[in-house]
Parts: C-alpha cells; sequence; structure tokens
C-alpha cells in the first residue's frame, strides 16, 4: 500500500489545486450543498423517511447495508489512518474551504463516497426505476467530486471510497437478502437478544468508541423493526400532506432525542445509548403515534 499512498496524482494536492481552476463563488455554494447530500444528517433523514412514507422492508435493506458500509468505512479509516490534504499545500480559495468543511478523521476511504455508493447502488437494485438510477448516477459523481473541490479528500481517497463502496454492494446485498430470510425463523426474544448482545461483542473485538453511533443505531432499528412487526398498523401509502406531517414529526422527534440524550448522558457508552433510542423511535416511536392518528395511518385497505 505504500506504492499507492506515495502516489503524487492520487495523494497530491497539486491534483486537487487543478480541480478548482475553474471555482468560483457560485460553485463553492454548489459544492458545500451537494456534498451534504452525500453526509450522514442527508442519509439519517433519508432513511427514516423512506420507512414512514414509502417502504418499510425497502428502507430496512437499503439501510441496513448503508450502516454495513459505514461500519467498514470507519473500521478501514482506522486501519490506515492516512492523512487528510495539507492546507498549506492547497491553493487559497480551496484552503479556506478545507478549513470550514474538513472533519478530524482519518482521510482513506472517502466515507462520503462509500456511503453514497453504497446506498444509490442498493437503492437502484431494490428500486428498478429510471429516475432512481439516474438521481443515484449523478450524485455518485457529483459528491465524490465535492469532496475533492472543498480540499477535503484526495483523489485516492475518493478512489478508494468507491472500490469499497461497490464490493460492500456486492457483499451485502445479498447477506441482507439471506438475513432478512432467516430472521423470521427465530422467536422475538431470541431475535432481540442476537440484535442486542451482537454490538457488545464486536466492541470487544473492535473497541473503537466512533462505532457505537453505528451499532446502536443499526440495534436500535433492529429491535423496532422486531418489536413492531405487526403490531403497528399504518400504510407508508397516503396524501402528500400526510406524509410531510409525519416527516415532521419523525425528524423532529430525532432532533429531540439526541439533543436532550446528549445534553443528560455523559458516560462513555451514551453514543450507544443516544443512538439506540433514536432506532427505537424511527421504528417504534413515530409509526405509534402515525398508527393512533388516522389521518396519518394511511389507507385501511393494505397494511404494510
Amino acid at each position: 500500500m505504500d506504492i499507492f499512498f506515495s502516489n503524487p496524482y492520487l495523494f497530491g494536492e497539486g491534483t486537487l489545486n487543478l480541480l478548482h481552476i475553474y471555482g468560483s463563488t457560485l460553485l463553492d455554494h454548489v459544492m458545500v450543498w451537494t456534498t451534504r447530500m452525500g453526509g450522514q444528517l442527508f442519509f439519517i433523514i433519508a432513511i427514516p423517511v423512506l420507512y414512514w412514507c414509502y417502504d418499510k422492508k425497502l428502507a430496512v435493506r437499503i439501510g441496513s447495508i448503508y450502516l454495513l458500509a459505514a461500519f467498514v468505512n470507519t473500521e478501514v479509516k482506522s486501519l490506515f489512518n492516512n492523512p487528510r490534504p495539507d492546507p498549506a499545500k492547497l491553493s487559497q480559495p480551496i484552503r479556506d474551504l478545507y478549513h470550514a468543511y474538513a472533519p478530524k478523521s482519518p482521510g482513506f476511504p472517502s466515507g462520503h463516497t462509500q456511503g453514497t455508493v453504497a446506498f444509490w447502488g442498493s437503492a437502484s437494485y431494490y428500486i428498478p426505476r429510471r429516475a432512481v438510477w439516474i438521481t443515484g448516477a449523478i450524485l455518485m459523481i457529483l459528491v465524490p467530486y465535492s469532496r475533492m473541490y472543498l480540499g477535503v479528500h484526495y483523489a485516492g481517497d475518493v478512489l478508494g471510497g468507491y472500490v469499497l463502496g461497490m464490493l460492500c454492494l456486492a457483499l451485502f446485498i445479498p447477506l441482507v437478502n439471506s438475513v432478512e430470510k432467516n430472521m423470521v425463523v427465530l422467536s422475538r426474544i431470541a431475535a432481540i437478544m442476537v440484535i442486542n448482545i451482537t454490538p457488545w461483542g464486536l466492541h470487544i473485538v473492535l473497541p473503537e468508541m466512533s462505532l457505537l453511533r453505528i451499532t446502536g443505531i443499526a440495534a436500535g432499528l433492529a429491535t423496532g423493526i422486531v418489536l413492531g412487526r405487526g403490531t403497528l398498523e399504518f400504510h407508508v401509502k397516503n396524501v402528500l400532506l400526510a406524509h410531510l406531517t409525519k416527516t415532521v414529526i419523525g425528524i423532529g422527534g430525532i432532533v429531540l432525542i439526541y439533543a436532550c440524550m446528549k445534553a443528560m448522558l455523559r458516560f462513555n457508552y451514551a453514543p450507544f445509548a443516544r443512538y439506540w433510542s433514536i432506532g427505537i423511535w424511527i421504528t417504534i416511536g413515530a409509526p405509534f403515534i402515525f398508527s393512533r392518528v388516522p389521518f396519518l395511518s394511511g389507507s385501511t385497505a393494505e397494511r404494510s
């Protein structure tokens, strides 16, 4: 890997400076908004909205693949611990963008790139519609480009994100399909035990605190799905106003849980508890409210 990381074109600031020769203030703003389409906040909103307003099973599949890819990305970043671009070697416009938008985590591979490939690649697999394919293809080009334009990732980081994202799709789509079939064999209690014990087993093997967010929300989502199966009667198909109302209630709940628990819980494993609670809210809390309000519960002809 030393040859790979020492390549001046893949891991050199000169490449990023060349990409910015056509930069402008307007394009800066466009790239900032584009990069947000590949960030965790976007997916934390998009996956629950899919669950509440479009298709529950589809949201579970896409969300599972995205979370697994995020887990892999965190571990690979930690394994290689490769630095991000050096702002001192970036031209002035990029240097300012770097200081404004660069996270503190290692650079390789690009999490925005890998997450975008995992999310939109799985969405394109499960939703065979031209609009999804086109949207996914555009974002899988623009989001990685935005990371280089902002100077926060080398070209090699983006390439690594593409490769790992595609590998995650190849590995995790069959895995998710298999688990989905086999989970019905387990009793509800056994499934919940497996779901909530597994993250702590992983933590023993991979004791990285940053993983607690991913394993926490995954365990919370899965626990809620198991508990809510067949008991929360709301239909995802509804009128636009109902969808908007569900989205406001659901996202508002996520923000409230995050803010309150972050302020109240200060112990080492608080991130796990916080994100576990968000997962429960997405799959149990918000759906419970939707199921009790006729306007939000949707069609009575078919329950999903």
